[in-house]
């Protein structure tokens, strides 16, 4: 059973351990209060709890309830759940911790509530986690309201209850547009392949994103992985590389995180895109969301920093993305458009010539390029300010939407609150993502490239089983 819609998109919400102390579950009472949706706060220690009548249990609340979320301490968990079942309640977020994650007493806890969803056709998310956020239906239990972020097409399983959260505060400063953000902590029910198969199917999700410590079964995992790739890409961070790592997840979450080359085995078999850290993981998202798949490993560079440059092309050989020469007539238009001392080659550093758009538009148009990475350096004084640097992403902007359904990214390195935000403003909402490392940069190109690969001998496949 895979309907998770009640955890996005309930109409009705009993929140069983409300408070307005300042305690666990205080932040995420205010949050529920002040969404759309009808709350039911249940405490039986209160009456009232922010002007809002309390109930003693979910049964005595008259109507119906389609998702509980439990905020309560774990010795009490237990009974809740019970109540939840008679009520005939179908979908229930545990928060609390203090089950398998502390030893096998709180293991015991969770395996009992979990034989009860059984029973009862319930599905769990928890414990130990902060639930789900969704930017298009406003539902938030994680405490942090959904205003503050930008909605989107990228979607975030994570293991990690505090971390989804702390991501969650961060990605507007990246510009990330979320559409569900779901820690899943212990997941002793609703686990990442429950999940990977939701959001495979979900519309309003492009790209899906995760925090992986480990899965409990790689074989079910690795099968649902292979079909959701073909229709979306897949972004992981995979935490317990290490010996100490993967000790470290059992007492986080839970999770035993296995031999990590399994992992990439299984990774590489599925098309799964792994990344190394979560600025990679977002600034990759946003180019899956953003940018067409290129047609080949062909990229051309233009920059006004030849360090940059230099690092970038480094990058490249280690992707096996290829810096071809560019076209005759491409190399005839580019000498008529910059200044003699610029060298006519890929790449093209223009440095402080002032001259970018028509080399840019040039070289979007030149047939042996299938990929472009435009690197622009704008220091603040020696360009003139911040209207000329405002006047500048405006005319990027102008130049680069017309990409003629080529690969494009920018990177740029300057002040975080002016050069990079207004990079982001003015370019991301034209759909070209925006890096702040050159490497970083190609190595989104590449796993665009990769990802293309994958569903090109997935066709194959296909194509040769159909002829069987």
């Amino acid at each position: 059973m895979n309907n998770l819609n009640l955890f996005f998109e309930p109409d009705s919400i009993a929140l069983i351990g409300a408070t307005e102390g300042m305690k666990f579950g205080y932040v995420a009472t205010k949050c529920l209060l002040d969404s759309k949706f009808k709350i039911y706060l249940v405490n039986p220690n209160e009456k009232e709890i922010m002007g809002v009548e309390t109930y003693k249990s979910v049964l005595d609340i008259q109507d119906d309830i389609d998702l509980a979320v439990i905020m309560i301490p774990a010795r009490f968990v237990l009974t809740a759940v019970k109540e939840c079942a008679e009520k005939g309640i179908k979908a229930i977020i545990i928060e609390s911790a203090g089950f398998s994650e502390i030893g096998e007493d709180g293991r015991r806890l969770e395996e009992e509530i979990v034989e009860i969803s059984r029973k009862n056709g319930m599905r769990i998310i928890g414990p130990n986690c902060l639930g789900v956020l969704d930017t298009h239906s406003s539902l938030s239990t994680t405490g942090m309201s959904t205003n503050s972020l930008k909605r989107g097409q990228i979607s975030v399983i994570t293991q990690s209850g505090m971390l989804g959260n702390i991501l969650t505060e961060w990605m507007p400063s990246q510009n990330v547009g979320l559409s569900k953000v779901i820690s899943i902590g212990n997941k002793c029910d609703v686990d990442e392949v429950d999940l990977l198969e939701y959001l495979g199917n979900d519309d309003r999700t492009k790209v899906i994103t995760m925090y992986l410590e480990g899965t409990k079964d790689g074989r079910r995992f690795l099968d649902a992985a292979k079909k959701v790739t073909k229709r979306k890409p897949v972004l992981i961070v995979k935490g317990g590389r290490s010996v100490e790592g993967a000790q470290t997840t059992a007492s986080h979450t839970g999770s035993m995180a296995g031999e990590d080359r399994v992992y990439e085995s299984m990774f590489k078999q599925a098309g799964i895109i792994r990344v190394d850290d979560f600025e990679e993981l977002f600034s990759f998202a946003k180019t899956f969301e953003y940018q067409p798949l290129p047609k080949s490993n062909r990229i051309a560079i233009i920059t006004t920093s030849g360090s940059l440059a230099v690092l970038a092309c480094d990058e490249c050989a280690v992707q096996g993305l290829k810096l071809p020469k560019l076209s005759e007539e491409g190399i005839n238009d580019l000498k008529m458009e910059v200044p003699d001392w610029v060298s006519v080659k890929n790449p093209l550093d223009l440095g402080p010539s002032m001259n970018y758009w028509s080399p840019i538009e040039t070289i979007l148009k030149d047939e042996n390029v299938d990929s472009l990475l435009v690197i622009m350096v704008a220091p603040l004084e020696s360009f003139g300010g911040k209207d000329v640097i405002d006047a500048m992403f405006l005319s990027l902007r102008e130049v680069l939407s017309d990409q003629g359904g080529k690969t494009v990214l920018f990177c740029t390195i300057g002040d975080p609150n002016l050069t990079i935000k207004n990079a982001r403003e003015n370019l991301e909402r034209y759909n070209i993502p925006v890096f702040t490392s050159s490497p970083s940069a190609v190595r989104g190109i590449a796993a665009l490239y990769r990802y293309k690969r994958y569903l090109e001998r997935c066709k194959v496949v296909d194509s040769q089983e159909s002829n069987h």
